[in-house]
């Protein structure tokens, strides 16, 4: 599992090979696998509240805070976080394959995590 730490990136990457490159390796599934990976040991390289889980975090965050019109126009008006997709280069609209869009799951998702990384860390119960 170590193994899919980039140093060079700051992140965990999804796969070890990439076919496509598709999400340049950062994609909801490793926020998936860090939340619901049952980890319980603060400890643990892979815990929730550890520097390179947070890292992922932030990186997964901000790869979609100006990718969608509608988080560049909520930053403009000062509302709310980015809604996030699945990766950045994600093509599937529902329609035609063109471009992606925000998916309301993965958004629930990084607020999951938020949450659960604060509670960690003391900061709100």
């Amino acid at each position: 599992m170590e193994q899919h730490w980039n140093q060079y990136l700051g992140y965990y990457n999804e796969t070890l090979t990439q076919v496509g490159f598709k999400g340049g390796g950062l994609t909801a599934s490793v926020l998936l696998g860090l939340l619901y990976g049952r980890i319980r040991k603060s400890n643990d390289m892979f815990a929730l509240s550890k520097e390179r889980s947070i890292s992922t975090a932030y990186y997964i965050r901000y790869s979609f805070e100006g990718l969608y019109q509608i988080n560049t126009k909520d930053r403009s008006a000062n509302v709310g976080g980015p809604l996030l997709g699945r990766y950045e280069n994600d093509i599937y609209d529902g329609y035609q394959s063109t471009y992606g869009n925000p998916w309301i799951l993965v958004t629930n998702l990084f607020a999951i995590y938020s949450k659960s990384v604060f509670i960690r860390l003391g900061n709100i119960g």
